[in-house]
């Protein structure tokens, strides 16, 4: 799993110079991590960088890669699960938590779309009192310009095969 994680994640993490990777190459799929604040509590915002799939997870207790690595793969399982896209987890979605590369931020294009994920995120947490899985859903529903006014849901349901 290749994480690009931002200064306040990897702050977040405690992460060393030595323990941040160079970039790897812009080919090899990647997931962007923040940290964002929402009513004084702290989330993870990871989004996968070609479908734009985001989630959302607590950061309490998450301060260190393998810690962080577990809970990402977890949530990132589950939202799957649920959505009936599995079978992607094994051949496009990389989410293995004991193979992790933790480095800096390469595409501003995603960061964009990441802050547009983390106001929205903000306003379903607290403004509208949404369950975790709601805000995820939400999230992945929304058209972005990043890829073309498509939503990352229809992006994957088209790895599927199922949209046309």
């Amino acid at each position: 799993m290749v994480v690009c994680a931002t200064q306040k994640a990897m702050r977040n993490l405690h992460l060393g110079r030595d323990e941040i990777s160079d970039r790897p190459s812009a080919e090899t799929q990647h997931w962007y991590a923040n940290l964002i604040r929402v009513q004084r509590v702290k989330y993870y915002l990871l989004t996968e960088s070609a479908s734009l799939v985001t989630v959302i997870f607590p950061a309490k207790g998450l301060t260190s890669v393998p810690w962080f690595a577990a809970a990402a793969s977890n949530v990132i399982r589950d939202h799957f699960a649920r959505r009936a896209w599995g079978r992607l987890i094994a051949t496009r979605f990389d989410v293995d938590p004991t193979d992790i590369v933790m480095c800096r931020t390469l595409d501003k294009r995603v960061l964009g779309s990441m802050n547009d994920f983390a106001w929205q995120a903000e306003v379903l947490i607290a403004e509208r009192n949404l369950r975790l899985e709601n805000v995820i859903d939400h999230l992945n529903e929304c058209p972005m310009s990043y890829l073309g006014m498509d939503s990352p849901e229809l992006v994957v349901e088209r790895l599927l095969g199922g949209v046309q």
